[in-house]
């Protein structure tokens, strides 16, 4: 789920100041949406077990810094990591029975389909 990465200007922020045109809350909201993204690639790629700090700063582009200040843990990144997936499988759920034309089946079949199309989802 990437950033909107749009300025909102050059204001300085009453919490902190502003850096290359976004507030100390929208650059800490990215870099939480940069571990989530490195922590789906990192956990479905070599599981929850193998997986390091390191290797998820890495996939970030992060520092450890930022990754102890958002999450403090690799269990909290992977609780990030699960909520994200169970709001896009629920979304696309809702979607589905939204449509009364659609039975069970279909509905499985949508849900088969999302973990095909990201096999990290599964790991």
């Amino acid at each position: 789920m990437p950033c909107d990465t749009a300025q909102v200007g050059t204001v300085v922020e009453p919490n902190g100041r502003s850096y290359g045109g976004l507030s100390p809350q929208r650059r800490e909201a990215e870099r939480v949406a940069r571990f989530v993204d490195a922590g789906l690639e990192v956990f479905g790629t070599q599981g929850f077990h193998a997986a390091t700090v390191d290797a998820v700063c890495a996939a970030a582009g992060l520092t450890k810094r930022y990754f102890y200040r958002g999450f403090g843990s690799m269990e909290a990144l992977f609780h990030a990591v699960y909520l994200r997936c169970a709001d896009s499988f629920m979304r696309m759920a809702m979607s589905v029975v939204d449509d009364p034309s659609t039975d069970a089946l279909a509905c499985l079949n949508q849900f088969l389909a999302e973990i095909e199309s990201d096999p990290r989802i599964a790991g």
